[in-house]
């Protein structure tokens, strides 16, 4: 559910086609790989829960509980704030935050090197797309700068 509304906001800002890509369009495929990957994840749950059940693994289960389920949430959460803050605030600054919370999840620990890599990444993209490969992205806050 989350990917498609992840896919409806790239719709809502415009999609354009792959050799003319738009804003939206990056939001929109990401949003598509989080569906597709989901969903791929959600069949494997299922199947293995099945095959648990049968051989009595159900406990385990039960025992990891809610600990498996924070990490994927904070990062659902983290992509549901980017889609919603991408226009209003331009690409790079949600971008450097979403990065430093997806390097966290990942058990990143070192500020230098999660400040270095996040902002390395969103400034990159940002000249990579919006320079040279003319791929228009949201300036939002730095369009005062530009």
């Amino acid at each position: 559910m989350i990917g498609v509304g992840v896919m409806a906001e790239g719709v809502r800002l415009r999609l354009g086609i792959p050799t003319e890509p738009l804003p939206g369009f990056f939001p929109f495929v990401c949003g598509l790989f989080l569906t597709g990957l989901s969903a791929m994840l959600l069949a494997r749950a299922v199947v293995e829960r099945a095959l648990r059940a049968r051989h009595g693994g159900d406990q385990v289960d039960r025992a990891r509980g809610r600990g498996v389920l924070v990490r994927p949430a904070i990062l659902v959460a983290a992509l549901m704030a980017y889609a919603v803050a991408l226009d209003p605030a331009g690409y790079v600054v949600p971008t450097v935050f979403l990065a430093v919370i997806v390097l966290r999840v990942f058990e990143v620990t070192d500020w230098r090197k999660l400040a270095t890599i996040s902002l390395l990444l969103s400034v990159g993209t940002y000249y990579l797309f919006n320079r040279a490969l003319n791929v228009p992205l949201p300036d939002g806050m730095l369009e005062a700068l530009m």
